[in-house]
């Protein structure tokens, strides 16, 4: 993380901070997430993910609310007050996450011996009950992730527009939340927008993201071309303005999961054919197979040494992390406190057991993918659909590969495998 964003980040945490404005936005927004038809419940969470700082929060005995939990606690008081959880029939993706969930608060728990860690992972887990199983039970069917695609579509031209005045301006107007810098950071001669997000390379992903997400939509409709050009134009700017090579990679890897579309009948072949080349590099290669990451640079003073350093500590300690997670990997080399990498940072934090587990949800979300492409033969437009769910999947497997999510994308992604979760009951109506 650049230190001026670190500093930013991380000083004022721990303590209460709540402007006006954004206490205002999200009174709003939970009031409205109680009270709308439970089709476009998800709607002002996602606004509050858009639209506010990570460094809005409320702490109380040390229990730390950012805005987005606080939507949450909003989302839990509906479906409790609506008895709405009692749609919701658990799958192997959903016991994969209680799983995830109940392995990182063992092992981290068990690694520092505090109570302040077990608060600490107690986080991690309302943060899965408060997105992950919120989507699961308010998002139900293809007409309601068509409202969730929806909404991040509109949404993002705000947030372009915001990225796109920073260019111009090089001041963020979310600044007055704290949380981000006032002046944008320069890298390189580059300005590097990021709006409310939490990071530029944050803010990049979010919109490299959105891109099969909105194909998948425009397929459904292919009269709401204007929505879709729109939502395509906001992506691309706000990938594009991050002035990230990770956001840059996630868009590419994106449009190439899009163009796998046509060889979905020979996917198993081509996912061993993929694997077998990865092993022949790594035989071949002077340096290990994940060197190749230190030439994937698109942006101009990208940090891409850095993590091939990481993965290669990584693998070298493995002996130190495998059982429990480890208390941090700054002895690693330097500069390796900063742990970007998220299969790195779910080895840190929760053993080689929480790894495996986190490999596994996405596998079964690709897998339910698979099958429901298969199961919608003849009905290819809903083919497609969730194809492009597959594509934003992949696309995020790629982009852990330089960053470890954190505040507002960490939102986008559970939101994601919620839906993706859905897929596995929904049928054409």
């Amino acid at each position: 993380m650049d230190e001026a964003l670190r500093g930013v980040q991380w000083t004022t945490y721990g303590q209460t901070i709540l402007n006006p404005l954004a206490f205002s936005f999200v009174l709003a927004m939970g009031l409205l997430l109680l009270f709308l038809p439970r089709r476009y419940a998800i709607v002002p969470f996602i606004a509050t993910a858009l639209f506010t700082t990570p460094l809005q929060r409320i702490v109380i005995a040390t229990l730390d609310f950012d805005m987005i939990r606080i939507m949450a606690l909003f989302g839990m008081v509906r479906v409790l007050m609506r008895s709405e959880y009692r749609h919701l029939k658990l799958n192997r993706i959903d016991i994969c996450m209680i799983l995830f969930v109940l392995v990182n608060i063992v092992a981290y728990t068990a690694l520092w011996g505090t109570k302040e860690a077990f608060v600490n992972r107690l986080g991690m887990a309302y943060n899965v009950i408060g997105m992950y199983f919120l989507c699961r039970i308010l998002v139900r069917d293809f007409t309601d992730m068509q409202v969730v695609i929806k909404s991040l579509v509109i949404m993002s031209l705000p947030v372009a527009l915001f990225m796109i005045t920073e260019q111009l301006t090089t001041r963020n107007f979310f600044s007055v939340m704290g949380g981000v810098p006032e002046i944008t950071v320069i890298r390189d001669g580059r300005l590097r927008s990021q709006g409310a997000f939490s990071h530029p390379i944050m803010a990049g992903t979010f919109g490299a993201s959105l891109v099969p997400l909105i194909f998948g939509y425009w397929c459904l409709n292919k009269k709401k071309i204007k929505i879709a050009a729109l939502g395509l134009v906001s992506a691309f700017t706000i990938t594009l303005t991050s002035a990230s090579s990770g956001p840059a990679l996630t868009l590419m890897s994106a449009l190439f999961g899009l163009f796998m579309w046509r060889f979905r009948k020979q996917m198993r072949p081509v996912f061993w054919a993929g694997v077998a080349s990865l092993v022949f590099l790594h035989i071949i290669m002077e340096g290990p197979v994940w060197s190749l990451i230190g030439r994937a640079t698109v942006v101009s003073g990208s940090t891409a040494g850095h993590r091939v350093r990481l993965i290669s500590k990584a693998v070298e300690y493995f002996d130190e992390w495998w059982l429990m997670g480890t208390y941090g990997s700054g002895h690693w080399g330097w500069g390796l406190e900063d742990v970007t990498n998220m299969y790195v940072r779910v080895a840190i934090d929760s053993g080689l057991a929480g790894l495996v587990v986190f490999v596994v949800i996405i596998a079964l979300c690709f897998k339910t993918i698979g099958r429901t492409v298969k199961k919608l033969q003849g009905y290819p437009q809903y083919q497609k659909f969730a194809w492009a769910f597959g594509a934003c999947l992949f696309c995020h497997t790629v982009s852990f590969l330089g960053v470890s999510y954190f505040g507002q994308i960490t939102f986008i992604w559970y939101i994601m495998l919620g839906m993706i979760s859905t897929l596995r009951t929904v049928r054409v109506e």
